[in-house]
């Protein structure tokens, strides 16, 4: 780090900083933009891009005010402001950054996947570094990402500070103290899988991306859903619904779970109970209908083709919660029986 600290210093010294544009400015976006925009030396923010304005703009007003930011539309407007205006160019197109000449390296932070994606190929497209703050893209494309950026002549990296930048810099230490290091992990959120949501905000989050997600199950089924869509329709990004379910399968069986407490709570709580057996068996057939008319029977298709799959372990999911859902009808149809005389059986018909 002490070498690195002076080629920034010496860079500082000449004038000559690494020109940097940013793109993303949510919580590790600000956070960068903050650190470098305070001064950090040989490094100069010139450009941020991200889909709301507002978002980028509070990004340079944290450090530098009102007056520390220009927006700018085409290409010729970003180069006048970098070069001539010195203050931070905004804009909601990021691909501008990946085409300025005077923009070195690009900082994705968005969060995203296929959208990050395409700003790293079109960084390497124009010759520029990509530096992410961006675990998800990295997990899933980041080796792929390198190639590309090795044929184009570039760097690929994520940053440092950024958590799997620290668990490499961890991993480095514990080496050279002679240890043999054979695993590296995050493990805050991997302290409770089944983590209660905590405040307000939460949980309305998870109430939000469950609505999607029913909804796009109901729609498409388990295979054609896709954790991009159900992000998109909940208003967050895909990152964020991976911060409360671990995945499609986890979601989709939460969805499940919840359309069957649903029904479970209405025959519990309004099952007639002094009622006779034909009583409470007309009220179990018609509140199962009226659930079905209002939900539609998108979830229920949803329900027998996942349960007669074996490719997943939503099937052992559904068992219990469809002997949940039958024992109101069973214990009713048992109650019917033992009130019901036994019949004698048919006689046989003589030939």
């Amino acid at each position: 780090m002490i070498i690195v600290d002076k080629a920034l210093a010496e860079r500082e010294a000449m004038g000559r900083p690494i020109r940097i544009g940013l793109v993303g400015t949510g919580f590790a976006g600000k956070g960068f933009a903050l650190q470098v925009l305070g001064g950090l030396p040989g490094l100069s923010l010139v450009a941020i891009s991200n889909r709301t304005i507002a978002e980028a703009e509070t990004a340079v007003r944290n450090v530098r005010g009102d007056g520390g930011f220009t927006h700018v539309n085409n290409l010729d407007q970003l180069e006048d402001t970098i070069t001539k205006h010195k203050t931070v160019a905004i804009t909601s197109d990021a691909f501008l950054l990946a085409q300025s000449p005077s923009i070195d390296v690009i900082v994705e932070a968005t969060g995203e996947i296929e959208f990050a994606t395409q700003v790293c190929m079109a960084a390497f497209a124009n010759r520029k570094h990509a530096v992410v703050l961006n675990a998800e893209l990295d997990a899933t494309l980041g080796p792929i990402l390198k190639y590309h950026a090795k044929q184009a002549g570039v760097m690929y990296c994520q940053a440092d500070g950024d958590q799997p930048a620290v668990l490499m810099n961890l991993h480095r230490y514990v080496s050279s103290l002679g240890f043999t290091p054979v695993m590296a992990g995050n493990i805050k959120s991997l302290q409770d899988c089944r983590r209660t949501p905590t405040g307000v905000k939460s949980q309305q989050r998870v109430k939000d991306i469950l609505q999607a997600g029913r909804d796009v199950f109901a729609e498409k089924g388990y295979d054609a859903a896709t954790s991009a869509e159900i992000a998109q329709r909940a208003g967050i990004s895909e990152a964020t619904v991976f911060s409360y379910f671990s995945g499609k399968r986890e979601l989709c069986a939460r969805v499940i779970a919840d359309w069957y407490d649903e029904i479970i709570a209405a025959f519990e709580t309004g099952l007639p109970r002094d009622g006779s057996v034909r009583q409470q068996f007309a009220f179990i057939v018609r509140t199962h209908l009226r659930l079905m008319l209002v939900n539609g029977t998108g979830l229920c298709a949803l329900v027998l083709s996942e349960g007669r799959t074996k490719r997943h372990d939503l099937s052992d999911t559904l068992t219990e919660l469809q002997r949940r859902y039958t024992a109101p009808l069973m214990n009713v149809l048992a109650r019917g029986q033992e009130q019901t005389p036994n019949r004698a059986a048919p006689a046989e018909r003589s030939p």
